[in-house]
């Protein structure tokens, strides 16, 4: 969701430098997202957006960090999905028990939501309602927050996570539809960003906010709310910072545990992971367990000043086409985000 201060031609503006051979910051290499049922998932979106399975694989909870997880029993299912700017991770701590939905505040606090764009020539909410989406947004349609060409929507899916649905007049690539940011919602948005800064090692690209208006209140479906934002934008895909003023974002409670369902973690591909370990170990990062390896990957768990599960992993013999690198896009040698 951007600010009705943003124009159409604040939303293509330049990326950062170009990657340099050895970068230590390959890009946001996936989402985690904890799941009731992976076969569900898979053809809840499936059927919308393009949702590659990848790999699948049966893995002791043991695999990952004791403090990520409430309970460290049994196996759990995961899936790899290919999407054309990100790879998700689909994981089931409970397979074969579908799980009640739960709905994370759209004020937070932690990962709120992925967003998905697609041309509006062709939407994917009214197909995604079809398949069973609740909206969140009033009127049960996409809002057209400042009439550059975009409009917004909320919706949850069967497990009651969040997804962003925006509608693109100038669409920036030729998919039927592709995933441009993961949102946190954090109640100290200076914080966060200073924390993201000192992880990707690169300021944000630009902040916005306070921000506030009847046309925020029904995207939200919150009268009265007043946030303030700020983006990072990687080779391959952006990280989305919120904070709410009203109504406000509540401190977390607990630190976010892998196996709750909903969006879980944002993990970073990175070139040198015991490099990448140092520096976040230098910055006083709280970090998850010592590394692990786990489906051709090592791999650092990692917590955000609020508690919120990253990971930053190498390569360890899973193939090139794992990588994030082969999904770069945001070219900043031609300026703006080009098509693809």
């Amino acid at each position: 969701m951007k600010s009705l201060m943003l124009a159409a031609a604040m939303l293509m503006v330049a990326a950062p430098a170009a990657a340099q051979e050895g970068e230590a910051m390959l890009g946001v290499r996936h989402v985690g997202i904890t799941v009731s049922d992976i076969d569900a998932t898979v053809a809840f979106y499936g059927a919308t957006v393009p949702f590659e399975v990848v790999r699948r694989e049966r893995v002791p909870a043991s695999r990952f960090p004791h403090a990520a997880l409430s309970r460290r029993a049994g196996y759990v299912d995961v899936a790899l999905i290919r999407t054309p700017t990100v790879f998700l991770q689909l994981m089931d701590f409970d397979p074969g028990s579908p799980s009640a939905p739960q709905h994370l505040p759209v004020n937070g606090p932690g990962y709120t939501h992925v967003c998905w764009q697609a041309p509006a020539s062709a939407p994917v909410w009214t197909r995604l309602i079809a398949g069973g989406l609740k909206m969140v947004t009033r009127g049960g349609a996409p809002v057209d927050l400042g009439g550059y060409g975009v409009t917004y929507a909320y919706g949850r899916d069967p497990d009651g996570t969040m997804i962003e649905m925006e509608t693109m007049d100038r669409p920036v690539r030729a998919d039927r539809a592709w995933a441009t940011h993961v949102a946190v919602v954090t109640p100290d948005l200076d914080r966060l960003i200073a924390f993201y800064q000192t992880v990707l090692g690169q300021p944000p690209r630009r902040r916005a906010g306070p921000v506030s208006g009847a046309r925020f209140d029904a995207i939200a479906d919150i009268d009265g709310l007043s946030l303030s934002g700020g983006w990072f934008t990687l080779r391959n895909f952006e990280i989305e910072l919120w904070q709410y003023h009203i109504p406000e974002t509540p401190a977390p409670a607990t630190d976010r545990q892998i196996d709750r369902l909903g969006h879980s973690l944002i993990a970073f591909e990175v070139a040198d992971l015991a490099n990448a370990t140092r520096r976040l170990r230098a910055a006083n990062v709280r970090l998850v367990g010592r590394p692990v390896r786990m489906m051709g990957w090592r791999i650092q768990y990692a917590r955000d000043p609020d508690g919120n599960l990253i990971a930053v992993q190498q390569r360890a013999g899973a193939s090139e086409d794992e990588s994030v690198v082969p999904l770069h896009y945001l070219d900043p040698a031609a300026g703006p985000m080009r098509r693809t």
